[in-house]
């Protein structure tokens, strides 16, 4: 879909169904994989968070050095944080 940077976010009109979403690493690998069952006309939201020496952070920058994983967040949350970012 894209490459997410710290502070920014992407868009993906996917269809209904289970869907399979995965972070890769610099190398095209992935490091994580979520599967969504996904409802025709609702919206979900995903962030991408990552373990750094035991602390959890959103949308880190650089290479990952500890584990990630992507995170369902809840509409109302998602709307107060995306006018905070920038669309890809």
């Amino acid at each position: 879909m894209g490459k997410l940077r710290n502070g920014s976010y992407l868009v993906h009109m996917a269809g209904a169904g289970k869907n399979s979403i995965s972070i890769l690493n610099d190398f095209g690998k992935p490091v994580f994989a979520i599967e969504i069952e996904m409802a025709a006309g609702e919206a979900y939201y995903l962030r991408r968070k990552e373990n750094i020496d035991g602390v959890f952070v959103s949308g880190s920058t650089g290479v990952a050095t500890g584990s990630q994983y992507l995170q369902v967040v809840d509409k109302s949350v998602a709307e107060s944080e995306l006018p905070k970012l920038k669309d890809l």
